[in-house]
């Protein structure tokens, strides 16, 4: 697999076409539970305080270039990375592709509100669609047991990070063939909670902006996101591709 490293971590330098591809054949031969890693900023600079979630990245089966600041800092390396495929394009993708195939989700994170009007919304928009299950990320005893019970094709959790990810890294280790993702925030997208940037901020990766403009109380996250930007583009940016 054609991977580079940045900041000790795993970058997957697959197209989206290819990314789509791969999680396909997952799902059509499931050896085995697989995790994929939606790989942004943040979660860079998230992974070298939580050694687990370092760990966590590191042994993915997938990490899929999220952010623009991962293909800004590639390229300061000397890496050419593909498209990046945003999380929440990933899902839409992935829901579009189980309702034909006739694979099982079970959506895991946000309010409960969010997942009723995303299970509405999904079952309009992709007819056929499989809901395996819906567990809100408020309760008092996270979904671990009703996800084993159920055994679904497609995990997808939106914790947050790192809690996503080590939730994920976890639970799949006890599935027989599941694909796991991390997916932040993309319910409250899906649902219609939330607006999503223009397609003229999205082209030019500035979504951040958006999202700190709409929600102040992401402004807190913008020294972490300056740090990213002047240790991975500005003075570094030396990290080299294995592969």
């Amino acid at each position: 697999m054609n991977r580079a490293v940045l900041g000790g971590l795993p970058v997957d330098l697959l197209t989206p076409e290819t990314v789509r591809e791969r999680i396909g054949q997952w799902l059509a031969r499931p050896e085995r539970s697989y995790q994929v890693v939606t790989l942004n900023a943040l979660m860079v600079m998230a992974a070298e305080k939580h050694p687990e979630l370092k760990r966590a990245i590191a042994t993915a089966d997938l990490v899929v270039i999220d952010g623009i600041g991962i293909s800004r800092a590639l390229r300061r390396g000397g890496v050419f990375p593909p498209p990046r495929y945003r999380g929440v394009d990933l899902v839409r993708d992935l829901l579009a592709h189980a309702s034909w195939v006739n694979r099982s989700v079970y959506f895991y994170g946000a309010s409960r509100p969010v997942l009723d009007r995303l299970r509405a919304i999904a079952v309009e928009r992709w007819p056929g669609i499989r809901i395996a299950g819906m567990w809100d990320g408020y309760r008092p005893e996270d979904a671990r047991s009703d996800i084993l019970a159920k055994r679904p094709d497609i995990l997808l959790a939106a914790l947050g990070t790192p809690r996503q990810e080590l939730f994920l890294a976890s639970v799949l280790k006890e599935l027989p063939g599941t694909v796991g993702i991390g997916v932040g925030g993309s319910f409250d997208v899906l649902a219609g909670m939330k607006q999503e940037a223009p397609l003229l901020l999205q082209a030019a990766g500035m979504e951040w902006l958006f999202r700190m403009v709409r929600e102040p109380g992401r402004c807190r996250k913008l020294p972490e996101l300056a740090q990213f930007w002047v240790r991975y583009v500005l003075l570094s940016g030396k990290e080299k591709s294995d592969g």
